[in-house]
């Protein structure tokens, strides 16, 4: 049972992440930076140290990943004026725009995916998800 889930996650893993990667070409980001613009998108004000939790990345990552975005035009980052070493990170309208276009790619994608699956199937998987976020949790690790 155990190999049979590993091997089910590994492929789903692969697949989904290949998905992913297909799904933003459109905006010329990589799946790291997508990651970072839904992530902002989805909680304007989120400051570096909690997209790094988020995001489960070390800060000086998220930081080269946010720096290449506000090059890009796509975010802007926002000096605490109480606490310089202290920034808030929100999207700029072309940032919004790109925003927007990935999240209606994947919107469609997943539409198309749940059509197959009755609502009591997409309950299922729901539940079961819940499940192994809950274990991953538990082990505090990831």
């Amino acid at each position: 049972m155990k190999n049979d889930i590993r091997e089910q996650f590994k492929d789903l893993i692969q697949r989904m992440g290949l998905l992913e990667e297909q799904q933003t070409k459109c905006c010329d980001l990589s799946l790291v930076q997508c990651h970072v613009l839904t992530e902002v998108g989805n909680s304007e004000g989120l400051s570096v140290n909690d997209l790094s939790l988020k995001l489960n990345l070390d800060k000086s990552t998220t930081s080269r990943h946010i720096t290449n975005l506000v090059k890009s035009g796509l975010i802007n980052r926002l000096e605490n004026p109480t606490d310089r070493r202290y920034f808030t990170l929100s999207l700029t309208e072309s940032g919004t725009e790109t925003y927007s276009s990935i999240n209606d790619t994947m919107d469609g994608y997943y539409d198309q995916l749940l059509k197959s699956l009755s609502l009591d199937q997409q309950k299922q998987i729901s539940d079961a998800m819940g499940l192994i976020s809950e274990a991953i949790n538990q082990l505090g690790c990831c």
